[in-house]
């Protein structure tokens, strides 16, 4: 059984933020492996079972033909969007070959989320269980930098971690919640015959 969730936006940090959702994925599925792809290059984050793997691939902007069938193929689409990027409107109407909305990462931001989840929720009719929320963290983002992001994760749930960094965990913890509910929801659907491999 595979699962994959491609991930596309323009903004920076959509790598990081879909290695730190990835990281969640193996603290919170141990049984499965998870692996990640960037740039045709694929990483074991987690070695889990052969038969149960869990991939995340980086689509980057979504322009290349690679990125394309990723993001036609993929079982969950994630789209990366920041509040302050332009033409945000044209992104928020992506629709997924099914016809459905992706579901939406609003990475990156700052301060208070309060008024733009009220936009995203209002103006454009984006449900909240298909919105996740990661901040700007600059330790997460110099620890991604250097390799250590990993490091990063594990030490906050060993208790080492700082106290200030709590509110970025919490809103990890979160928007990776969100997206367990949507691989359960295609895991009962594979196990129920629909399952679909990606060819290299």
């Amino acid at each position: 059984m595979s699962i994959k969730i491609a991930f596309c936006g323009e903004i920076e940090g959509n790598t990081a933020n879909m290695f730190s959702l990835a990281w969640m994925a193996a603290l919170q599925k141990p049984v499965w492996a998870v692996l990640a792809e960037r740039r045709e290059k694929r990483y074991i984050l987690w070695r889990g079972r052969s038969d149960q793997q869990l991939l995340f691939v980086d689509c980057g902007e979504g322009k290349t033909r690679r990125a394309k069938k990723y993001w036609q193929e993929a079982d969950i689409r994630v789209l990366h969007i920041n509040p302050e990027q332009k033409d945000l409107e044209q992104y928020l109407l992506w629709k997924t070959p099914g016809g459905e909305s992706p579901f939406f990462l609003v990475g990156n931001y700052h301060g208070e989320k309060t008024k733009i989840k009220s936009c995203l929720r209002n103006f454009y009719r984006i449900e909240e269980e298909n919105m996740g929320w990661i901040p700007y963290n600059n330790e997460y983002a110099y620890a991604f930098e250097r390799g250590k992001a990993a490091r990063f994760i594990q030490r906050y749930y060993r208790g080492e971690g700082a106290e200030h960094n709590r509110c970025f965990f919490e809103e990890l913890e979160h928007s990776s919640f969100l997206l367990q509910k949507k691989l359960e929801t295609k895991e009962n659907h594979q196990n129920t015959g629909g399952n679909h491999l990606w060819n290299r």
